[in-house]
């Protein structure tokens, strides 16, 4: 079985989103929306209301200083 939820994303944003209650991962490219909430309610025992997702690019590839 393919690892779905990688980690938690942990920053100064997520943080104050977690207050309301929204909680961020990394998730692995290929894995679909359904795929995501059953990983995350088995692996957490909660119940996922929604689901968004978002591919970022990775920063350091185009940075402009470097």
């Amino acid at each position: 079985m393919k690892q779905i939820v990688r980690s938690p994303l942990i920053t100064e944003k997520n943080t104050t989103l977690s207050e309301a209650g929204v909680y961020v991962f990394e998730v692995a490219l290929d894995a679909s929306k359904p795929e995501i909430k059953k990983a995350v309610e088995t692996g957490f025992s909660v119940k996922v209301k929604n689901i968004r997702t978002a591919v970022c690019r990775n920063d350091m590839k185009y940075n402009k200083f470097g």
